[in-house]
């Protein structure tokens, strides 16, 4: 019974090592192709055919062919007839799902784009001065011109206005009237613009003003205030009613924001060094005067008077003496009977002119515009909430401290609302701030409220983002092609730069291979193989490490027990731990818990 049980084992062991020199043939057959000189010259560019391949595909599969929308704006009529061309055409085109235009890939697009160029599509695209070069015939009645005229203008300004940085797209519509040979009636042209701006971008006034000059500057007989500029959301840019209007009243209030937040910041910045900036809030209302005014005053002091001429004129007479021809009576009134004789007469004449110079003062005032008459300020404070404690009952101070039975009940959050003598303070600080001043109607109000929570917008999670992607994607293909370089180009360049380490590999397994054949031809005779890992009589250690490091063979700990001396065990853990630190390393670590254990 024991005989043939040892045949079984022999039998079996002799398949196993039929098996394993197959096996090792088979090794051998592959290392003996792979170390040839052609295959080795040959296996370089292989791998890097093979490593190519494997980066194209990667880069294809993290970075997809991006296709690009042919034509934006166009009708569904021209969409559908260039979906339809490309089609016909075996162009791969897809429709974007938010948009709905029709994209291609870029190495198909300049070839889609000569492809629909060629049959006219799309048809709305045909705009401009083609309008007038297309369908020319000799029959086309003045009106017809003159509307391809108008349409052609309309088209190359939308062209032009689109051009501008902020605006994607742009329609003209042109009201030019039939103008008379007559100076005096002549009507001027008219026109309105829509304008269409990209998303996330706002139209400033200075390119509202330059469109309004391009369009004037192209058109005959029009004026800027002529021009009507609407967006796309129905505001009016700008307008004949509103142009100077609107640019003044938006002036006024940019200068009145610009007062306001000047005295919002220095509530703001007085306030908060002893509040907080997040328990405060305040506004200002401004009222500010825009009227200009001119006065001319004249002033005169009657105080003041100094002598500037002075004129004098007197005339004295008396009575005549005799008169006439001598001895004739002459031609007077015979004198009435009277006293005794005549009294003499006489008569005098005196005036007098004095000129004064009065002090005048001339008074020309020019008030600016632009003055501030009424400040109304509202400053709101959060309410503080602070673990304040209760009073204490009827306890001993322990039990008080540590919230026991009989002692101060538990801190509870207290509001804390300010006293009427802080609100008061701090309203004479916003006073003093803003220059109060209460004969022009000044405001301050000062209130608590509490506050409400400011809810936070939930953050997108970090690997949605797009640009976190992006570096994943090129992470990954790199770190593919680190893996590359070492699993594959490192080997080659070993085995090119360092031949006698293969060579060496391949001598040890044609030994193991050659062993396996004798233990094979020893178990077909019946005999009963060696174990490699036992130390054969006679043998040192030195010769059987020799002996099984050919084949790799792993070192037993069943081999202390038939090592010769003592230097032989210490040699054997030594190789132990050599071939296995780790796990000599796991249990020293062992030992020495179980020591700290116990």
């Amino acid at each position: 019974m024991v005989e043939q049980s040892t045949k079984t084992q022999s039998s079996n062991a002799a398949l196993d090592a039929n098996v394993g020199l197959k096996e090792s043939r088979r090794e051998t057959v592959a290392g003996g192709f792979f170390q040839q000189p052609a295959i080795q010259r040959s296996i370089p560019i292989v791998v890097v055919i093979i490593v190519s391949l494997v980066s194209l595909l990667v880069y294809l599969f993290f970075n997809g062919a991006t296709f690009r929308p042919l034509f934006e704006g166009i009708s569904q009529k021209d969409q559908a007839a260039i979906y339809n061309a490309l089609i016909m055409a075996d162009i791969p085109v897809k429709l974007d799902p938010v948009s709905g235009n029709v994209t291609v890939s870029p190495d198909e697009y300049h070839k889609a784009k000569l492809l629909l160029a060629s049959q006219g599509l799309p048809e709305s695209s045909i705009g401009g001065f083609d309008l007038i070069r297309k369908n020319q015939s000799m029959g086309t009645s003045q009106f017809m011109e003159k509307m391809r005229y108008k349409l052609a203008m309309e088209e190359e300004l939308a062209i032009s206005i689109a051009t501008i940085d902020s605006i994607r797209r742009a329609r003209v519509h042109l009201a030019i009237p039939k103008q008379s040979v007559f100076i005096r009636n002549r009507e001027a042209s008219k026109a309105s613009v829509v304008v269409f701006q990209h998303q996330g971008r706002t139209i400033t006034t200075g390119q509202v003003e330059a469109i309004i000059h391009m369009v004037a500057s192209s058109i005959p007989f029009m004026e800027a205030e002529s021009i009507s500029v609407v967006d796309s959301h129905g505001k009016l840019l700008h307008s004949k009613s509103t142009s100077s209007e609107f640019n003044l009243s938006n002036d006024k209030l940019q200068y009145r924001n610009k007062i306001e937040v000047m005295y919002r910041t220095r509530v703001l910045s007085i306030l908060s060094t002893f509040l907080g900036k997040e328990n405060i809030h305040a506004e200002v209302n401004a009222e500010v005067d825009y009227t200009l005014i001119e006065s001319t005053s004249q002033l005169f002091n009657p105080k003041t008077i100094s002598l500037r001429s002075e004129q004098m004129s007197g005339q004295s007479s008396s009575s005549p003496g005799a008169s006439g021809v001598p001895g004739f009576l002459s031609n007077n009134p015979l004198t009435p009977a009277g006293g005794v004789g005549n009294e003499s007469s006489g008569s005098s004449t005196g005036s007098s002119t004095r000129n004064y110079e009065v002090d005048k003062t001339i008074r020309h005032e020019k008030k600016i515009a632009g003055v501030v008459t009424r400040l109304a300020v509202a400053v709101v404070i959060d309410y503080k909430i602070n673990p304040l404690p209760a009073p204490a009952e009827a306890g001993t101070e322990e039990a008080a401290a540590t919230g026991e039975e009989g002692g101060a009940e538990a801190a509870a959050p207290v509001i804390n609302n300010n006293s009427h003598k802080s609100l008061a303070e701090i309203e004479a600080l916003v006073k003093g701030v803003i220059g109060f001043d209460a004969t022009r109607g000044d405001t301050v109000t000062v209130m608590e409220a509490s506050f409400t929570p400011q809810l936070v917008a939930e953050e997108l999670a970090w690997w949605r983002d797009v640009g976190l992607q992006g570096i994943g994607r090129q992470l990954v293909i790199a770190a593919i092609f680190i893996l590359l370089i070492l699993t594959v180009f490192k080997p080659i360049v070993t085995n090119l730069i360092h031949p006698d380490v293969a060579k060496k590999a391949f001598e040890d397994q044609y030994a193991l291979n050659h062993e396996q054949e004798n233990l094979l031809a020893g178990a077909l005779n019946g005999e009963e193989p060696d174990d490699p890992n036992v130390l054969q009589e006679g043998e040192t250690l030195e010769e059987m490490k020799a002996r099984l490091k050919p084949k790799k063979s792993a070192i037993s700990a069943d081999m202390l027990d038939t090592a010769n001396s003592y230097d032989d065990k210490v040699t054997l853990i030594r190789m132990l731990v050599h071939d296995d630190s780790r796990r000599v390393a796991n249990v020293m670590r062992a030992w020495i818990r179980k020591d700290l254990g116990s």
